[in-house]
């Protein structure tokens, strides 16, 4: 989904760079959390993206790996304000 909106401008593509995104998401738009998100964000770091944005239940686990800035979003409004760098509203 990142991909699509990236492509029809609603952020800038240059935002997703060295960026993994983990979790799934609902049709309602909210981001859920998934299993593995512990390993997941080490293997992305030792892959060597920079950032994972994560969803926003498993982020405090997700800090646990160093080397990557990890960001917790819980809906798709939320994913395209961060990567807008805007505040995130709850």
């Amino acid at each position: 989904m990142a991909a699509v909106l990236a492509a029809n401008d609603v952020f800038p593509r240059g935002r997703l760079t060295k960026t993994v995104l983990l979790g799934e998401l609902g049709l309602e738009g909210r981001v859920r959390p998934v299993r593995g998100i512990l390993p997941a964000t080490l293997a992305a770091a030792h892959a060597g993206f920079t950032r994972a944005i994560v969803p926003l239940r498993q982020a405090a686990e997700a800090q646990l790996v160093e080397g990557i800035e990890v960001l917790g979003v819980a809906s798709l409004d939320q994913l395209v304000a961060v990567l807008n760098n805007k505040p995130i509203a709850n």
